[in-house]
């Protein structure tokens, strides 16, 4: 599962700009072959004078001084992992996705990928299947974990 919590000051993304950025991030890992359900992105509003510190100081503070928002991206990869040098090939191609509503803007930004062990995922109970197996295919056609 790519799973993406995205920490940003309120109001700094519209709807719109959610919707666009799940789709671009579905329609990314739906190109390797994951079942679009896999996808998941949570945003986290979060106050950037009282919530968000980065160095001691709060990010309204910094913000004020800098112009500039800032955006935490923390994404979990749990249904493929990046090996040798793909790793940090991959975290460039998945920081690219964001460009539009993050670097484009001039936002200042973090992002990184963790890439728990895939023996501790469930879905609605179930162990996912291997990748590219056929069960991983009644997944995606079914768009949901289900038994097989």
């Amino acid at each position: 599962m790519p799973f993406h919590r995205i920490y940003a000051a309120p109001g700094l993304y519209s709807a719109k700009d959610k919707a666009d950025i799940a789709a671009s991030l579905t329609s990314y890992y739906t190109s390797f072959g994951l079942p679009a359900f896999y996808v998941v992105v949570i945003f986290h509003d979060v106050d950037p004078a009282a919530d968000f510190y980065i160095g001691g100081v709060s990010q309204a503070e910094r913000e004020r001084k800098t112009g500039k928002p800032f955006v935490r991206v923390v994404s979990q990869h749990l249904a493929l992992t990046m090996v040798g040098d793909r790793r940090p090939r991959g975290t460039d191609s998945l920081c690219a996705k964001f460009d539009p509503w993050i670097k484009d803007r001039g936002y200042e930004w973090e992002l990184h990928i963790e890439e728990p062990s895939r023996d501790l995922w469930r879905i609605n109970g179930l162990e996912p299947p291997p990748f590219s197996s056929e069960a991983e295919a009644v997944w995606r056609l079914q768009d949901a974990g289900v038994p097989c």
